[in-house]
């Protein structure tokens, strides 16, 4: 592992440098890094995702091991005033310590956390959270999300699971479903692969994006349509109908490395969206991934949409996520990272930030490093010490 993150880092010093020499649009034009938050790793997979959680400005994250501890430590951080606090969840008594924790939701009033299948509610009662409830979900679940003070948001999307897809909400309060939708998500044999993100939440508004195709749908909270966007600037290239037909004949969804294989070997020539997100109600970010020669290093591509007269229209396109600068010559602060959308890191957009989770990272603070030292110091810091989990957080001006 340390020999690859060493050659990575070596390539990617080297893309960075023979693209600079293009006139292009690149992310670092648009982000700046402002706050670097670094906690001690407790999760038991290293660069296993974390549960984390947005609500106004209030950002929750859950960095626990059921083998270490029997509460769960939820941090809380104040984007605006930058103040961090913590609450513990007693779990002795109901929770299983083997299961990981896949998601996290709160509000003012109530946190929910869960695995794929149940949605374990605490409630606020003074400045202590107390255990209320389990929600035993009949679909797969893998976000969870407030949409207001009493409705819960739940997404997931599974293959060989019918219909595939699931976005549902339930009354906290009485833990009953409101409503069930099951939009098409084309296609299901791409819920095997990540990094990506498909669906988001802002205040009243979901987000549920496609990969195969660049198409994207707005629902209201009550699960109606709000807004389609569908991509027209791109000669997109897919997998094609022939080819899935092909891959479900031949083989068995309970045994999905054959399906994961033979899909892969396409990834190459293909686009994908791979992540979109709500930066708020008004304007999406979506990234792609075009297709790319084989052994190369893929490159995503990010567009901002943006809402005018009830219609969402592409405000700029093809910004490359990799920087657009020499990277032995600047320092981090004046021209932060690329995003790194392939690195398998966590974001959350707000108006005005960008927030990054990287739950295997080095302890080390780049602000203002050299981007050479910082990545030098960085090869050296694992060669010995273990990771540790790390909160970037930006400015951005899309």
């Amino acid at each position: 592992m340390k020999k690859h993150l060493i050659h990575f880092l070596i390539i990617v010093q080297s893309i960075v440098f023979s693209m600079a020499q293009h006139q292009t649009s690149y992310i670092n034009q648009y982000i700046s890094l402002d706050t670097v938050l670094l906690f001690p790793n407790k999760i038991r997979v290293n660069n296993a995702p974390l549960a984390y959680s947005l609500w106004g400005h209030s950002l929750a994250f859950i960095n626990y091991n059921g083998f270490i501890s029997d509460t769960i430590k939820v941090c809380f951080y104040d984007l605006k005033t930058h103040q961090i606090n913590t609450v513990h969840l007693c779990v002795t008594d109901f929770f299983d310590k083997t299961i990981r924790i896949i998601f996290l939701a709160h509000n003012e009033s109530y946190i929910c956390i869960g695995d794929f299948h149940q949605v374990y509610v605490f409630r606020k009662v003074e400045e202590k959270y107390v255990y209320d409830k389990n929600i035993q979900i009949d679909k797969y679940v893998s976000y969870v999300s407030f949409l207001d003070s009493n409705t819960l948001f739940l997404y997931g999307i599974k293959n060989g699971q019918n219909p595939p897809s699931s976005l549902s909400t339930y009354h906290i309060k009485t833990g009953e479903k409101i409503k069930e939708i099951n939009p098409d998500f084309q296609h299901p044999l791409f819920s095997y692969f990540g990094p990506k993100n498909v669906i988001d939440v802002k205040n009243d508004k979901i987000l549920f994006s496609h990969q195969r195709h660049y198409m994207s749908t707005i629902f209201y909270k009550n699960l109606d349509t709000a807004h389609n966007i569908e991509a027209k600037h791109i000669k997109w290239i897919e997998l094609n109908n022939k080819y899935i037909e092909k891959i479900n004949r031949k083989y068995d969804i309970t045994y999905p490395l054959n399906i994961i294989d033979a899909v892969e070997k396409k990834h190459p020539h293909i686009h994908q969206q791979r992540w979109a997100y709500l930066i708020n109600e008004d304007k999406i970010i979506c990234v792609y991934q075009p297709p790319y020669h084989k052994n190369k290093i893929p490159v995503s591509m990010i567009d901002i949409w943006e809402k005018k007269e009830d219609v969402f229209e592409l405000k700029e396109q093809g910004i490359m996520d990799l920087l657009g600068i020499k990277a032995e010559n600047d320092s981090i602060g004046n021209h932060s990272f690329g995003l790194g959308f392939l690195s398998g890191s966590q974001y959350v957009f707000t108006d005005n930030q960008v927030i990054v989770f990287k739950s295997y990272a080095a302890n080390i603070n780049p602000l203002y490093m050299q981007l050479s030292d910082f990545y030098k110091q960085t090869n050296e810091y694992f060669l010995k010490n273990s990771p540790v989990v790390a909160i970037y957080v930006y400015t951005h001006t899309f």
